[in-house]
């Protein structure tokens, strides 16, 4: 079996690509960027194009902030289609492969497109939705849209990382059969319970960008209602624009610490009580899957696709329910020992979710392709 992945921009491809030339699958990765990475492959295997990650910075900071990941989408694929793509599957990531997908599939391979996030018609009518509330006329890259949706008509499979991505998809008219769901990983040898929490300050975290669809607000409303005596509300990540506003009214009540480096963020983790991702539309965020690693339970919405379970490494909420959000934040704050059992169990459960098992479990989905 050979394998090529073509990915403009995530981290999973190579995770995926390292595991396949370690097993002698891979015939090559195309990628806008490997070395700042440290994947180690075989130089052989790699096709590194680092101009287009530049190629997009300049484009959304210039002449099109609005269509530049579809641009530069548009010319890596172009680049790619013009290799070699003969292979038995080719693994392309949505958004970049219409043209270089079409072209390995005539060469007889197997095209799997991988989305990462949901169904672009279900997130584009959730951005627009959750922007009007801020009084902001949200317009989609229909463009980019578009050639994704070309892309999922051609392919033989859609990878998607869970439940909520694959709903959206079925939801949107795709074929149960063509779907194919394999959950994240981490690593487990990073991001892990490596300290005891120093004080009793029941803290809760969230990590991610503070977007307007990310439900930040949401969070801290009902942080702000709740009032809990000895507790923080600790934000990382960095703040959009028409968000400042809504943090400046609370920012009195939380810590927001702006970026912190990722190889940072274990330190953080692991001085916390709680993790919380009220976002309103995501694939299958990582820090997630960083903080379970670090034995923090998950409040996380329906719309996360989130591997923790109701009810046993955390709970579960709708999106935009401030009172849902207030009501598990006060069942772990009244009760340390539920925190503790959920915390044990994140950490248990967290443990068949490396990036190791991840690639295996995709290349188990190649053989059965290709079977």
């Amino acid at each position: 079996m050979k394998v090529i992945i073509s990915v403009c921009g995530t981290l999973t491809g190579p995770r995926i690509a390292k595991v396949l030339a370690g097993k002698g699958y891979l015939k090559k990765i195309y990628f806008t960027k490997m070395q700042p990475y440290r994947i180690e492959i075989d130089p052989d295997l790699v096709h590194s194009m680092p101009y287009f990650h530049y190629l997009a910075y300049a484009l959304k900071w210039t002449i099109l902030p609005s269509s530049a990941w579809y641009w530069t989408s548009k010319l890596f694929d172009l680049t790619v289609s013009k290799k070699d793509l003969s292979c038995d599957v080719f693994h392309g990531f949505s958004g970049h492969s219409l043209i270089s997908m079409q072209k390995a599939k005539n060469s007889g391979a197997k095209v799997v497109i991988d989305m990462g996030a949901p169904h672009p018609l279900v997130d584009d009518q959730i951005f627009i939705e959750e922007y009007k509330r801020f009084g902001i006329d949200y317009k989609p890259d229909y463009q980019l849209t578009r050639r994704q949706l070309e892309e999922y008509e051609k392919a033989d499979y859609i990878l998607v990382p869970g439940c909520f991505v694959y709903r959206s998809f079925l939801n949107s008219g795709v074929s149960e059969e063509k779907l194919i769901e394999i959950p994240y990983g981490v690593d487990l040898n990073k991001f892990r319970i490596k300290k005891i929490k120093k004080d009793d300050t029941f803290r809760i975290i969230y990590v991610a960008g503070l977007g307007v669809t990310r439900g930040v607000q949401y969070l801290l409303e009902a942080y702000h209602q709740l009032n809990l005596k000895n507790s923080e509300l600790i934000l990382i990540g960095r703040a959009e624009k028409c968000l400042e506003p809504t943090l400046k009214k609370y920012e009195k009540e939380v810590k927001h610490l702006g970026f912190i480096e990722h190889h940072k963020l274990v330190d953080y983790y692991t001085n916390s009580s709680i993790f919380v991702c009220p976002s309103l539309s995501e694939g299958g965020p990582l820090t997630i899957y960083e903080a379970m690693a670090c034995g923090l339970p998950v409040i996380s919405t329906e719309n996360t696709g989130s591997v923790a379970r109701d009810g046993k490494e955390g709970f579960t909420v709708p999106i935009r329910d401030v009172e849902a959000l207030k009501e598990k934040i006060r069942c772990f704050y009244e009760n340390p020992s539920e925190m503790k059992r959920m915390s044990r169990n994140a950490r248990k459960r967290i443990e068949n979710y490396s990036w190791e098992k991840y690639a295996e479990r995709i290349i188990e989905a190649y053989k059965k392709i290709l079977n």
